[in-house]
């Protein structure tokens, strides 16, 4: 089909413009604020607005305001959205079920937008309508928000919502795992589209010829008229496509996926091929200029101009292409692969006959994949051909996205299948196999560890375990004692859910957890990757606000202070700072005050010294308040997640340590964890800043506290903390071969009956002794 917005001259190829080495984990969407203003999203939870506008061109550095109200869990979708007054403002949701928007110029939070009850994966502004915002989530709806306020839910899909897009004010599509897009008017359905032949992924507008796209897992696009009649089909990509845009002033679309490309299409013809050094493209987003930004899987995002003056350096073009020929690239991604049939290097002098043309070339010790660039007239070198160990591409179950999905047979012709995503709990995973399929516990360790063995394995302080803390409902590596061979029943209760300092006060997510069963003796899995150094701080996110209000409010009462609930939600920072200030408070009974604070400086930075001092003044002294300390060394560790109270705590490291020591020797396992956190926090501080302040009193700490730990969780933390300091390298030297850290680490390794990780992590701290 023609484009009428065909331009005479065919407009030049796209170039590199820049790389924003932007995240920890995988950047999962990118979108456009203003010409040099980007904002992206991850699964490391981070928002970060980047500024382009340099002297290099699209090279860019991450805006340092950070945002008000920060995600909890990862972050799928972010979006521009303009308010009458002018105002840009950022939208992003996530795992955590939110929408945040935020002011994208100062960071101040606008409105956080609740209603869904499952991850938020798509998110769109609505044309024409400021502080209009549609969503899409895991829980089969779509809803349209405008200034905070939900006007309508779109009900009607059968599984998860993975696209939607804003026609104008009242008209709506949404496109989903069950395979087909709706029309909307308002609420009301107009029309469902069949077509694809799986999960749809993407959706994208061209007003100019009232035509939308679609893109799906089937690995096509297609073109339709809003009345429901396609128009085009393109075919290029050879995986899962996960997002589609339009160009409105060329006419183009541009699409992007699991192929590890992104794909330009003009006149329903493939006009660009650009290989991306990423397993996964994520996410591509389009600037008014025309410029593309491309979010990747290996925590980056490649900007792509046609403007030669924004092209990037030629140092800078010859290390992505250096990346990009040295990528592995999975034999099953291509198809069947004969060696011998194939031609050799000789082939590359023979131009190619269309954009993207893919040649497999054989040499002497390899199979190397080049691809045909139309706009360069030559084969760039695109990876080399190696076999494949998992799937080479994600994997949809039950209409939601994994990175796995196993085949657990059972014997007898019973297949099931097992979801499972890298930063999810290896035993939690298994565990609720088991519990859905209501299966014997005696598989628990066989089938976490056929996971370990075939992912990547896990990380300190990733997850999402159901094993709850008794305390914050954070989740464990691993399970505590049970009968191994019990059945787990439909509703188990958790014995170590009721906590004697608590009083019963507990957190939701404690309270209904089932109890754990002790795994069989692990297997080693060979050919690891390391474990250690802990790069990433860990934290304390969750929170029961109604039982701690109703704490608050009881201990009030006799006092004779009136305090509710809605007191505690509404001002909960005044409350609390108020409450471990007041000296007619009964000492032992502010940790509530502490829990509260505990959860705030995860969002208020700068409030770190008066946190330090509150913790201080609630547990030194006599006598011990060993539920204060639990709380306030819980809130210390969550001080390291904003860089403000992070120097806070850095600044009063004396003091701090001065306070771990007194408290470090103790029945109570769950004030020992928190002990041992902010310890491993302290060293994760020295890794990533090459300081070691007060580094001998940390290491003396940590010497003390293993020999005679019981508690699987706080020995693995500890053991993690040991090896992260040592990979400091010859600051600490003097002081790890001192304490004799080493003997230390081979006496925990000869212990019977200790977790894998635990090993894998003395282990690990071996090899980083300086």
């Amino acid at each position: 089909m023609a484009d009428p917005m065909q331009i005479d001259d065919a407009p030049q190829p796209y170039a590199l413009a820049g790389t924003l080495l932007a995240h920890t984990q995988d950047v999962k969407d990118v979108a456009f604020l203003a010409a040099d203003t980007l904002a992206t999203v991850s699964r490391d939870a981070a928002v970060r607005i980047w500024n382009l506008a340099t002297t290099d061109g699209l090279v860019g550095t991450p805006s340092e305001t950070p945002l008000a109200e920060p995600h909890t869990g990862y972050v799928n979708a972010v979006t521009r959205v303009q308010l009458e007054d002018g105002r840009v403002l950022v939208a992003s949701g996530g795992a955590d079920k939110l929408v945040h928007v935020h002011e994208a110029a100062t960071g101040k939070s606008v409105w956080t937008l609740v209603g869904h009850s499952e991850n938020v994966c798509a998110l769109e502004p609505i044309p024409g309508v400021p502080g209009g915002i549609i969503s899409g989530s895991w829980d089969k709806t779509a809803r349209v928000w405008v200034n905070g306020e939900c006007l309508y839910t779109l009900k009607g899909h059968q599984h998860a919502v993975w696209a939607v897009l804003a026609v104008d004010a009242t008209h709506f599509l949404t496109a989903s795992a069950d395979k087909t897009i709706k029309v909307w008017e308002g609420a009301k359905c107009l029309a469902t589209l069949p077509g694809h032949h799986d999960v749809v992924r993407g959706l994208a507008y061209l007003p100019s010829l009232d035509l939308f796209a679609s893109c799906s897992n089937d690995a096509s696009i297609r073109i339709w008229t809003r009345d429901g009649s396609t128009v085009q089909e393109l075919h290029g990509h050879t995986s899962f496509i996960y997002r589609v845009v339009a160009n409105p002033t060329t006419g183009e679309w541009i699409s992007c996926g699991e192929d590890r490309t992104v794909r330009v299409w003009k006149d329903g013809e493939l006009a660009q091929t650009i290989a991306v050094p990423s397993t996964s493209v994520w996410s591509v987003a389009i600037s008014d200029a025309g410029d593309l930004a491309a979010a990747c899987s290996d925590g980056s995002v490649y900007l792509y101009s046609r403007n030669p003056a924004k092209h990037a350096p030629a140092d800078v073009i010859s290390t992505y292409e250096q990346a990009l020929a040295s990528f592995a690239i999975p034999k099953n991604q291509i198809g069947d692969l004969n060696k011998e049939k194939l031609p050799g290097p000789e082939a590359l002098q023979s131009p190619g006959t269309k954009e993207g043309q893919i040649l497999m070339v054989k040499t002497e010790t390899s199979v190397e994949a080049y691809q045909w660039s139309m706009g360069q007239r030559k084969w760039v070198k695109v990876g080399d051909v190696v076999d494949a160990i998992g799937s080479g591409r994600k994997q949809v179950h039950d209409g939601k996205e994994y990175d796995y999905v196993f085949d657990i047979d059972l014997g007898s012709g019973r297949m099931l299948k097992l979801p499972y995503n890298v930063t999810d709990n290896p035993y939690s995973a298994a565990q609720q196999f088991l519990w859905k399929h209501e299966l014997s516990q005696e598989f628990l360790d066989q089938i976490a560890q056929f996971i370990v063995q075939n992912t990547r394995g896990e990380t300190l302080g990733a997850g999402t375990a159901s094993y709850a803390d008794p305390f914050t409902g954070g989740s464990r590596y691993t399970p505590a004692a049970t009968p191994a061979a019990a059945t787990a029943p439909a509703a188990a209760t958790n014995a170590s859910a009721f906590n004697p300092w608590t009083s019963g006060y507990t957190s939701a997510a404690a309270a209904g957890a089932p109890p754990a069963p002790t795994p069989a003796p692990a297997r080693r899995v060979p050919n690891r990757a390391a474990v250690l150094p802990v790069r990433e701080f860990v934290t304390f996110k969750q929170i029961n606000l109604a039982a701690v209000g109703k704490k608050i409010g009881e201990v009030a009462a006799t006092s004779g202070v009136t305090l509710t609930t809605t007191d505690v939600a509404s001002n909960g920072w005044m409350v609390a700072a108020e409450i471990v200030q007041n000296a007619s408070w009964p000492r032992a009974q502010k940790f509530p005050a502490l829990d509260v604070m505990r959860v705030e400086v995860l969002t208020r930075d700068g409030c770190g010294a008066k946190v330090v001092s509150a913790v201080e003044g609630a547990i030194v002294g006599e006598p011990r308040a060993d539920a204060n300390a639990m709380v306030g060394f819980r809130a210390i560790a969550n001080m390291f997640a904003l860089p403000g109270n992070r120097a806070a705590v850095i600044a009063a490291l004396p003091t701090v340590l001065r306070m771990l020591n007194e408290y470090r020797v103790t029945s109570n396992k769950n004030l020992r964890q928190s002990v041992v956190t902010v310890l491993l926090n302290i060293a994760v501080h020295f890794v990533q800043t090459g300081s070691s302040e007060e580094v001998l009193d940390v290491l003396a700490l940590l010497v003390e506290m293993v020999p005679g730990e019981t508690d699987p969780e706080t020995l693995y933390r500890a053991v993690a903390a040991l090896g992260t300091v040592a990979a400091v390298g010859a600051p600490v030297k003097a002081y790890v071969n001192a304490l004799e850290v080493g003997t230390l680490l081979r006496t925990v390794l000869g212990r019977t009956g200790i977790e894998d990780r635990t090993r894998d992590a003395a282990e690990d701290a071996l090899a980083l002794l300086p």
